[in-house]
């Protein structure tokens, strides 16, 4: 291998490595985007059993209330 083919294959490869760069960060930032949607959807599920749980709570009062009021 000559010099000239040794630094065809320099730039070749110099090329390949800028373009894997460019791609494993491109992942990189889709990867960092869906961890925040998820961490948004986390908070938004966590938000939603608190809410259901406030909802069975009062649920079980009325049922409470209700089985009192009728002698059960």
């Amino acid at each position: 291998m000559d010099n000239k083919d040794f630094l065809k294959l320099v730039e070749l490869l110099e090329k390949e490595s800028s373009a894997r760069v460019a791609a494993e960060g491109a992942k990189a930032v889709e990867i960092a985007a869906l961890s925040q949607i998820i961490s948004e959807q986390h908070a938004s599920f966590g938000q939603t059993i608190q809410d259901l749980n406030a909802i069975i709570g009062q649920l079980n009062a009325t049922i409470g209330r209700l089985l009192e009021e009728t002698g059960f």
